[in-house]
């Protein structure tokens, strides 16, 4: 019988083993557990796929002319950031790994350690808490870098529109200048946030603030620099003139689904293709040939369905251009999410299982109450509409027309799927921190102030559709604020060796460094990232001697531009008329 001479990991864990770099390069399986490296790796992929799902989402909940700008943009933007991660970015955020022993440094706001730039050192150095299992360097950087990516992504999505009527303020941004926008932000908004968020020498670790999967780092400051990029571009749009309170192309077809004036109705299907048919049938200068006609001259029509008579149907470019995309991006964001949250644990524990328990049922919560408080509130309205019916007139520049009922709207799915997120937003700070009962909370509570939060920020900001500010700093801020209430030293302690910093803290206290934390990056994301803006600005002013916003880009006379063709239109019901044309109808 043949033997074989193999090395086996010991089956029972080892405390304080003293090891050089050389043997944990060279026998990682004596060091490292297994089954953390592989969850890591999966929980790696799962918030990459978070990427292209972000692209589903955001170019399904654009308006047509910006969905194939949206559906492209998240993942080049995902693909430089992590190239920048690769060369600098990790040095500069997570560097040193390891802490020293004894009283930690002063706060540091950037990395200095040379080997980790382009990845040129051994990168096995143990990364962790240093009372439990650790995993290498490597594997931590590559989970690092995903956050790097998908950060940049969410800001992409609310900074990039396209609108005819340019009443959005940033209304065609080029992808080029947008690419060079993003990298400074990685490199001065989110790399510090990042570094005093989760590494030993950031002063809000230090000080105790709980953030778990990056409610500050990931969600604030990529909502926050939207919002900069809205104030920038309405400022400078106000400067010439052009007022931008919101979009007003919205009006007729609100989120809310209340039709707030009716329209001009287009002609029905049956009347607008008669209408094209005779346009094509005129004849041609030169040409003595008659379309083909009837005995009596009259030109045949196709015959009208009976689905054609009975509503008619508008197109509306402000629309989603793609409700399907919307509902697919977002089940991938679920799925992306247990691992984005799950693995921030850096093990494969009982702690790492609550999180992703935790996460699903906030997404469970925040898309369940999102969509009934939605029909619940139109039902409201709808009541009030119809005790205040009177023959309350609108006076307008031409007519008095009678106010009009709003349009009754049952529940939207659209609204279901922002609530999803909007769940799993809130949970991301408080995933490894708070039991599972109260992850509904979490779900719940965000999902009613981001309904509300939306209101506003649409109408002001020009935040619709995608709404990345009411959502990710909206969210974030809820989860923030109730990860202090609600943390557990029992949760925490669910991996067998981690502790709740500051047992002796009571929540209140703890919901004043979380508010501190939620102030402090709120305030740099929006300073720094202004000061970006504005510095583009001033490069442009050398380059081209021109004052201008630095991203305003007018299209060329002549030249082709691609654009997505509608696949969906509003459709409303109504009566047949009595007098619709029949079978044997000619025109």
């Amino acid at each position: 019988m043949e033997e074989f001479v193999v090395d086996v990991a010991p089956s029972s864990p080892r405390e304080t083993v003293t090891a050089t770099i050389s043997d944990l390069q060279y026998k990682p399986q004596q060091f490292f557990e297994g089954s953390d490296i592989v969850w890591m790796l999966v929980s790696s992929g799962l918030v990459w796929l978070m990427v292209p799902a972000m692209c589903l989402f955001y170019s399904g909940a654009s308006p047509r002319l910006s969905t194939l700008k949206q559906f492209r943009l998240p993942l080049i933007t995902a693909a430089l950031v992590g190239f920048q991660w690769y060369l600098w970015g990790y040095t500069l955020a997570f560097t040193p790994a390891v802490p020293p022993s004894g009283a930690l440094p002063d706060v540091s706001w950037y990395g200095w350690e040379k080997s980790g730039l382009a990845l040129k050192g051994p990168l096995v150095h143990p990364v962790g808490t240093t009372d439990g299992p650790q995993i290498p360097e490597m594997v931590f950087e590559l989970y690092q870098g995903m956050f790097a990516s998908f950060t940049a992504a969410l800001v992409s999505g609310g900074t990039i529109r396209d609108n005819p009527n340019d009443r959005f303020p940033s209304s065609d941004v080029p992808v080029g200048r947008f690419l060079l926008f993003i990298n400074l932000w990685s490199l001065i908004v989110y790399i510090p946030v990042a570094r005093w968020t989760w590494h030993w020498a950031g002063w809000s670790n230090q000080l105790g603030v709980l953030d778990f999967a990056g409610g500050t780092a990931v969600h604030i400051t990529s909502g926050t620099a939207c919002l900069a990029f809205y104030l920038f571009h309405a400022r400078h749009t106000r400067s010439r003139g052009t007022d931008i309170p919101h979009n007003a192309a919205m009006e007729p077809y609100d989120y809310d689904g209340y039709e707030l004036e009716e329209p001009e109705a287009p002609l029905p299907a049956y009347q607008s293709r008669i209408t094209s048919s005779q346009h094509s049938s005129q004849p041609q200068p030169g040409n003595n040939s008659s379309p083909s006609a009837g005995p009596t001259g009259a030109v045949s029509s196709s015959v009208p369905t009976a689905a054609e008579t009975s509503y008619t149907v508008r197109e509306n470019n402000e629309s989603p251009h793609n409700v399907n995309n919307v509902v697919l991006g977002t089940g991938l964001l679920w799925i992306g999410w247990l691992g984005f949250n799950g693995g921030s644990v850096l093990g494969g524990n009982m702690r790492a299982v609550s999180s992703c328990v935790s996460t699903h049922v906030a997404a469970c919560a925040g898309g369940s109450t999102s969509l009934l408080f939605y029909w619940f509130w139109n039902k409201l309205a709808r009541r009030r509409d119809r005790k205040n019916r009177t023959e309350t007139t609108i006076e307008t520049t031409k007519e008095t027309k009678k106010a009009k009922p709003r349009a009754s709207r049952g529940p939207s799915v659209m609204e279901f799927c922002d609530g999803v997120v909007v769940g799993l937003v809130a949970i991301t700070p408080g995933a490894g921190f708070v039991p599972v009962w109260s992850s509904a909370v979490f779900g719940m509570v965000a999902a009613v102030a981001v309904f509300f939060l939306k209101k506003v920020t649409g109408k002001r900001l020009a935040d619709r559709p995608l709404y990345v500010f009411a959502i990710h700093t909206g969210g974030g801020t809820v989860g923030m604020v109730l990860t202090g209430i609600f943390a557990s030293h029992d949760v925490v302690a669910l991996d067998g060796y981690s502790k709740l910093l500051f047992p002796e803290r009571t929540p209140g206290v703890r919901v004043g460094y979380q508010i501190l934390d939620v102030l402090a990056g709120f305030s740099y994301t929006l300073c720094a990232t202004m000061v970006i803006l504005y510095g583009l600005k001033f490069v442009r002013l050398i380059i081209r001697r021109k004052w201008s916003a630095g991203f305003k880009v007018l299209q060329k006379p002549g030249r082709w531009k691609l654009e997505a063709m509608p696949q969906t239109g509003w459709r409303r019901e109504r009566e047949r008329s009595p007098t619709a044309p029949n079978d044997s109808t000619t025109v």
